[in-house]
């Protein structure tokens, strides 16, 4: 059981600059192709002075860089504290990550208001965080559900491996460990895709099948996400 507790975001002259936003959550298995179809919604949807009308931040990558930034911030010694265990990052030490990568966005260019942003949340549990902590200041949209066969999956995650330019990753290239992923998503994902469904998640989810050329997704999500912008 996840156990609350208040962890104060690092203070910053533009800690208070940062306007009510509007978030996408995005979420779909390894291989899915949220990076891809975030890239491609953050670069051709721009408003009339050519800048982009979203912007894209992973929850993976916020980890990282918290993690290799040098800080001894209280959010940087929770963070390593609990992955030096191997549990899961609080919730609300995930929400106060996404609200400080949004601040840095916005701190560079003022003229987003609008996330899309991927890996979180992972659980009802994650959704429940931002609600209580963040929604009253940024309002989720909805929640993008990219759906996609394991099969499919297991195959791009496969080619993914042999076309890294580094050295690949050891989950993107052994097939067991592919499928260990894509179960542990199934598993983790469907109580939060369910909640999303419900009521209580005030029915926000979106599903596209991601099982087609990026084209073919980006034309569907696309008409999905502009519908936020004036």
């Amino acid at each position: 059981v996840e156990t609350t507790k208040k962890y104060p975001m690092a203070t910053s002259s533009t800690a208070t600059a940062l306007p009510a936003c509007q978030v996408v959550f995005v979420v779909g298995a390894p291989g899915s192709g949220k990076g891809t179809t975030c890239k491609l919604l953050t670069e051709r949807l721009l408003d009339d002075n050519g800048r982009p009308k979203f912007a894209h931040l992973s929850a993976r990558d916020l980890l990282r860089e918290e993690r290799n930034n040098g800080s001894d911030s209280e959010l940087s010694r929770v963070i390593n504290e609990n992955i030096r265990k191997g549990a899961p990052v609080p919730s609300d030490v995930m929400c106060r990550l996404i609200e400080q990568g949004m601040e840095r966005v916005h701190r560079d260019n003022n003229s987003i208001v609008r996330f899309l942003i991927d890996g979180f949340p992972r659980s009802p549990g994650n959704a429940i965080a931002w609600r209580d902590t963040i929604s009253s200041k940024h309002l989720v949209a909805f929640a993008l559900n990219l759906t996609c066969p394991e099969e499919i999956l297991a195959g791009r995650l496969l080619q993914r491996g042999k076309d890294a330019t580094d050295a690949p990753r050891e989950d993107d290239a052994d097939l067991t460990i592919i499928h260990e992923r894509f179960q542990n998503f199934q598993t983790d994902t469907a109580p939060l895709l369910e909640w999303y469904n419900s009521t209580e998640g005030k029915g926000l989810l979106k599903t596209v099948a991601s099982d087609r050329t990026d084209e073919e997704v980006y034309r569907d999500v696309a008409r999905l996400v502009q519908n936020l912008c004036p």
